[in-house]
């Protein structure tokens, strides 16, 4: 056997590097598996998925919320009582203009006590006689606390008075109750009855949610347990490489072996430590994957019943499969739901051009209170000493009419002629405020009608739009019903395939590991060479991976056939995990 004129590498290098490539591979290991994690299986994975898993809490809000439609399509056809409260303070002040015609002494009168009793009391009296003639005076004038607005012509012939009569200060509170029953309502019947589809849809919606979890569940447990038997696969295949390198330079060195046996063990050692790499960086990956999911650190996983009978007595043929997941699949129930809504939303439409009727009946208490400070009605007289002796040389006086004038306190230089003075104080105190309360009940029964007459074309294009997505959600259910067959198919083949893909490779991999004993032997005797050593382990070690990945694969199979037929249950997952 020829050699290759090559230099060997030393042999205390040699030991070096494996010593360093064992150090670096204890540390990844030790670094994948993190510090304080658990072992973990099938079962407590998926309980800790429902509790922890932000999809499925996700789906449990829709199904809280979802169910509520129900309620709210109900409460249209129930009474409705609403009870309101309202109190107001109100200010009013009332000002009353007069335009009047007197003689010119009146008028010269007039001025001169004008500019005396402003902002003055006024004082009452029963009547009044004028000091000169001894006869009541006809003409009369309003006057308040506020500037007396007396104006004179040039000619002196007529004069303006705009006076404040009154204050009204009031406090009015009302207090009601209504209720109201619907008595013909079509809208609110299509309402209650879209409630309860939309309630259902959102029931067959977190059933399949549920089911769809299990799957998710499954898949990523899979996924690791997979990624934990290739890492295994590959340092295994390391291993065996490490030592065959041993093996071929121990032959190299005293005379038996090559070194071309040498460089090609090399060269399938280096290849397998980036399989081992590629297998760990998966292996994180997956673990990250399961640990966001469940929320639990895991070292280790407990291996899946591989050996389960996937045969099911619900269906033996596809068309047995399909009319399962016509009548079982959640998600195509939650579809039927939803067009069912829809077809709701066109009738509450509808409802836009038909009359309603409802029962109305109400109770509405108000209470008022006053208080009002009028001027007396009795005449009012003026006296000034300073205006008696500017005028014509008897005393003139001003009356106003009798329209009530307002009272307010200041000082006083208004003196009454009367003849009983005590009489018309009296009066005016009595007189000084005034106060009203008046209560009010109102009791109504009775129908209110309501009859639709034109609304700018809003309904009818209202009802012309959800009419259109009537048809878009029948059109969208009837493609996930082709979805779901076409998904019902592939995995009712994909399970009869995987089947058969386990069995064969059960059988490669017993035969690969027959044939690298033999391969072992063939070579010691001078049959084989190292290389033919080396392919036949690389084989053993593919069709291992293969298998294994072809049992996960059957599982999975078993478990989406089962829930795209809607009859996926706790039960199957329970019987993965071997409990």
């Amino acid at each position: 056997m020829s050699t290759v004129d090559v230099n060997p590498i030393p042999p205390s290098t040699r030991s070096a590097q494996r010593r360093m490539r064992l150090i670096c591979l204890n540390v990844a290991l030790a670094w994948v598996a993190p510090a304080g994690a658990e072992a973990l299986d099938l079962a407590r994975a998926y309980e800790a998925a429902r509790l922890n898993d932000p999809t499925f809490r996700a789906a449990i809000a829709a199904l809280d919320a979802g169910r509520e439609e129900k309620i709210l399509g109900r409460a249209q056809l129930l009474p409705s009582i609403a009870a309101t409260y309202t109190t107001n303070r109100n200010t009013t002040r009332s000002t009353q203009g007069q335009v009047t015609a007197s003689t010119e002494a009146t008028q010269t009168s007039t001025a001169t006590s004008t500019s005396t009793i402003t902002n003055d009391r006024l004082q009452t009296a029963s009547a009044f006689t004028g000091p000169l003639s001894g006869q009541p005076r006809e003409s009369q004038r309003r006057v308040t606390d506020s500037d007396a607005a007396t104006q004179t012509d040039s000619t002196g012939h007529s004069t303006v008075d705009e006076t404040e009569i009154e204050t009204n200060k009031f406090r009015d509170t009302t207090t009601a109750l209504q209720l109201r029953q619907p008595l013909i309502n079509f809208g609110a019947m299509a309402g209650y009855r879209q409630g309860k589809a939309l309630s259902a849809a959102s029931e067959a919606r977190f059933r399949s949610q549920q089911q769809e979890l299990m799957v998710r569940v499954a898949e990523v447990y899979a996924g690791a347990l997979f990624a934990e038997e290739s890492r295994r696969l590959a340092l295994t295949q390391l291993v065996t490489l490490n030592e065959q390198q041993t093996t071929n330079e121990r032959m190299l060195s005293s005379g038996e072996g090559t070194q071309t046996d040498v460089l090609e063990t090399r060269a399938k050692r280096a290849l397998a430590e980036a399989q081992l790499i590629e297998a760990e960086d998966a292996l994180l990956v997956a673990r990250n994957r399961l640990i966001a999911m469940t929320g639990v650190r895991a070292t280790s996983f407990a291996p899946l019943k591989t050996d389960i009978v996937t045969t099911s007595t619900l269906a033996s043929t596809p068309e047995d499969w399909h009319g399962l997941a016509m009548t079982q699949n959640g998600l195509l129930e939650a579809l039927r739901y939803q067009v069912e809504a829809a077809h709701q939303e066109v009738n509450k439409a509808e409802s836009g051009h038909y009359p309603r009727l409802d029962l109305v009946a109400s109770v509405r208490r108000e209470n008022f209170r006053s208080n009002v400070n009028p001027i007396s009605n009795t005449t009012t007289s003026v006296g000034d000493s300073s205006s008696t002796s500017t005028t014509t040389g008897s005393t003139s006086s001003v009356s106003t009419g009798s329209a009530p004038l307002l009272n307010e306190s200041s000082n006083s230089n208004f003196t009454t002629t009367s003849n009983s003075a005590a009489t018309s104080s009296s009066r005016f105190n009595a007189e000084q405020n005034l106060a009203t309360r008046r209560r009010t009940t109102n009791h109504v029964v009775g129908v209110e009608l309501n009859v639709p007459l034109f609304s700018g074309g809003a309904v009818s294009a209202r009802t012309r739009q959800v009419a259109a997505r009537l048809i878009q959600a029948q059109a969208e259910m009837d493609a996930r019903v082709d979805e779901v067959l076409l998904e019902l198919n592939r995995q009712l083949r994909l399970q009869q395939s995987t089947t058969l893909r386990v069995q064969a490779l059960e059988q490669a991999v017993e035969s690969g590991r027959i044939a690298v004993d033999a391969t072992i032997k063939s070579t010691a005797a001078g049959v084989r060479t190292n290389l033919d050593v080396l392919n036949a382990r690389e084989r053993l070690v593919t069709a291992e991976r293969e298998l294994a990945d072809a049992r996960y694969a059957h599982l999975l199979a078993f478990l989406r056939l089962r829930f795209n037929a809607g009859v996926l249950t706790e039960d199957d997952l329970m019987q993965l995990a071997g409990r």
